[in-house]
């Protein structure tokens, strides 16, 4: 059986974004369903509340799932 290929996850949302827990939960859960234990490459902005709150998320995902790498 082939392995499946690393999965590729970009970010984008508005500057002004009020993070609440969940949010956070469904966005965890969501990563959770589609990647679960496989690879992945999850790509982040530089700016804005958005942007702080996904990488905030990627990073509580990246715990759990050591083969994701953040970009």
């Amino acid at each position: 059986m082939k392995e499946r290929d690393s999965m590729i996850i970009t970010f984008c949302g508005h500057s002004q974004f009020q993070a609440t827990e969940r949010v956070e939960r469904e966005l965890l859960l969501l990563l959770e369903q589609k990647v679960g234990d496989a690879s992945a490459e999850l790509y982040f902005g530089g700016y804005g509340a958005f942007d702080a709150f996904a990488l905030a998320c990627g990073q509580s995902y990246k715990a759990k799932h050591p083969g994701t790498r953040l970009v």
